[in-house]
């Protein structure tokens, strides 16, 4: 479809589209770039997490990420996937609540690799600063779990 400004209408099935497009040319361009095909992740953080969920929900076989991150992203959905990944969740407190605990229940009831963290003493947004709020301890522990379920090696 043509990009112009009258027919954009609803952003996040492009930006989806773009991401899953993303996904299929990193798997299709692996050994150009010394990655395993089988380990393309996806994190989104607010709006990108939304679409970074678009994909983790509707994507083919080469536009599968084999890991989601959401940082205080939109996770309103209900269902499983078809064909989850590991997925992993972060964000504040007020922004953790309602679907999002749904979502984390899914993956658990269904023996999936799932991890989530609620940060109470922070706001949307908060990315990642040298700054010692807690919150800042996100990155970590993200780490920690793409180690524990064999997305990374143990590296330094």
């Amino acid at each position: 479809r043509e990009y112009n400004e009258k027919n954009i209408g609803d952003v996040r099935p492009l930006a989806a589209a773009d991401a899953r497009q993303a996904v299929r040319y990193l798997r299709e361009n692996a050994s150009k770039y010394g990655t395993d095909p089988s380990k393309i992740g996806m994190v989104g953080f607010s709006a990108g997490g939304a679409v970074a969920l678009d994909v983790l929900y509707d994507h083919d076989e080469l536009s599968k990420p084999n890991l989601v991150g959401l940082v205080y992203g939109a996770m309103a959905k209900a269902q499983m996937p078809e064909d989850p990944c590991p997925l992993f969740l972060a964000a504040t407190q007020y922004e953790i609540f309602g679907l999002a605990y749904d979502l984390y229940g899914l993956w658990c009831k269904n023996r999936l690799p799932v991890e989530m963290h609620s940060f109470t003493s922070s706001r949307h947004g908060f990315g990642y600063r040298h700054n010692g709020a807690p919150e800042n301890m996100w990155i970590q522990l993200f780490y920690n779990y793409m180690k524990n379920i064999g997305f990374i090696e143990n590296a330094q």
